[in-house]
């Protein structure tokens, strides 16, 4: 009777799971993803999912050699230009979060060299569709919109364990999150929750 009582109790908690998920896109491909198994621990320009802070400050710094890459401001951030990716000349920004000195996100943003008030046509809502294509194009994916969640309106991707949020911070930046997922449950950080 008892192991009637606890099936019973699993099965109504899965059918409340999954009519949950029934009419949020996110929780749906998140799930999906996770299930899947598949993992992609690449970034990019050479950074993964799983680097310790050393081997990516040695990759930073051979990106630098190269003139690929160069310091942040405040040497605090890691800046890759962007000659017309874009449509006109911009930067990636970026810089990894760490858990137990192994990166599990790489927080990023955009935006153009040219931005100014008067500059309308280089304004953060301009450029988020193209920051989303030209991540569409770098991860040979697709994005999702979704709208209302405490970010605003974001575009979102999942690959398996790989989640890229696409969010507009201000008039200027488009900030951008690419996060390893299996990580990010555990420490419960998933802020794109609506």
């Amino acid at each position: 009777m008892g192991s009637i009582k606890t099936v019973l109790i699993l099965a109504v908690g899965a059918l409340m799971m999954l009519g949950s998920c029934e009419n949020d896109p996110y929780a749906e491909m998140k799930s999906r993803e996770l299930q899947s198994g598949v993992r992609f621990d690449s970034v990019f320009l050479g950074l993964e999912f799983g680097m310790s802070k050393k081997e990516f400050f040695d990759r930073c710094w051979a990106l630098n050699r190269q003139k690929i890459v160069r310091e942040g401001p405040a040497n605090s951030s890691v800046q890759y230009p962007l000659k017309d990716e874009l449509g006109a000349a911009g930067v990636l920004q970026f810089y990894p979060n760490f858990h137990r000195d192994k990166a599990y996100e790489v927080q990023a943003s955009f935006y153009y060299d040219g931005w100014a008030p008067w500059n309308r046509h280089l304004f953060a809502d301009s450029l988020q569709p193209k920051v989303r294509d030209l991540l569409a194009d770098w991860y040979d994916i697709e994005f999702t919109e979704i709208k209302g969640t405490k970010l605003g309106d974001v575009f979102v991707t999942m690959d398996g364990n790989r989640r890229i949020v696409i969010g507009v911070r201000d008039e200027q930046i488009v900030d951008v999150s690419i996060t390893d997922m299996t990580v990010a449950d555990q420490l419960l950080k998933d802020p794109f929750i609506k």
